[in-house]
């Protein structure tokens, strides 16, 4: 961030460091900062391991700013969408509990399909709404995660379909996106976030109605494609992007026409 001219800029991480030391090794002067946001993630499914204890007993003795997160895997331990929905809750229940955190990361995600998935958005959806309708005002935030790469029709209607959703549930923050599962080096790039800036701030406002009609017309583009697990890679970031970090025109106009596509399905840019 130094070396980009943006020292100061807000750290998410490290999410990568699996065991408490390497995580830990990175608050350091220089590294890490006690505002920072630093990831505990727990195991599947209601599972707390030393490292994670270990995690966080570093950062509340350091004072560190915590976020907490986990996956809850629909199809595995869950079961089904109504009972990984349940799982979900008692998951981010006993996230701030244990870790005192300021804020938590969740995405149900089918154990075969991922998070674009339609049982995985309804499960998403159904657990910040259960907060909601409880009285709690619980800070969740979502990571999106898509199966195809970038700079393809799919990962724009991926992405589409879960921000909507998400969004008119009630969800204040949106993350990501990831492309190729995250599981494809240099296959994420900052084209995917604006996707999300842009649909959340159409989305928002809408009613559950409304966002479930646009959402089954966008799930209709895919679900065929992402169940038969041929969901295309696209392009790297070097094919998306240029030597001046500005993304390709074949990218921009890509989505241009995507946006197009939604305001016919009744969404309005801001």
């Amino acid at each position: 961030m130094r070396k980009a001219g943006k020292p100061g800029m807000s750290i998410l991480g490290i999410m990568s460091g699996v065991s408490s030391e390497s995580q830990d090794a990175a608050d350091f002067p220089g590294g890490m900062r006690p505002s920072d946001m630093h990831l505990i993630c727990f195991s599947n499914e209601l599972k707390v391991n030393w490292s994670d204890l270990k995690k966080i007993a570093h950062s509340q003795n350091r004072g560190n700013t915590i976020d907490a997160c986990s996956m809850p895997m629909l199809g595995g331990y869950c079961g089904g969408p109504e009972g990984t929905a349940i799982t979900t809750i008692a998951e981010v229940m006993q996230g701030f509990l244990l870790s005192r955190a300021s804020s938590y990361d969740v995405a149900a995600s089918n154990i075969r399909f991922g998070v674009s998935d339609r049982t995985a958005i309804w499960t998403n959806c159904l657990s910040q709404l259960a907060f909601i309708s409880a009285g709690y005002n619980v800070r969740l935030v979502p990571f999106l995660v898509a199966t195809a790469g970038p700079c393809t029709e799919m990962i724009c209607d991926e992405v589409a379909a879960m921000a909507i959703a998400l969004t008119a549930s009630g969800y204040s923050t949106l993350y990501g996106a990831l492309g190729c599962e995250g599981a494809k080096m240099d296959y994420v790039t900052g084209m995917e976030s604006r996707f999300i800036f842009e649909l959340g701030e159409a989305a928002a406002g809408i009613s559950l109605g409304e966002a479930n009609e646009m959402v089954r017309q966008l799930i209709g583009k895919y679900e065929e494609t992402l169940r038969s697990r041929k969901a295309p890679e696209g392009k790297s970031f070097n094919e998306c992007y240029g030597p001046d970090l500005l993304p390709s025109k074949e990218y921009v106009n890509l989505w241009e026409k995507k946006k197009k596509e939604l305001e016919k399905m009744g969404l309005i840019w801001h």
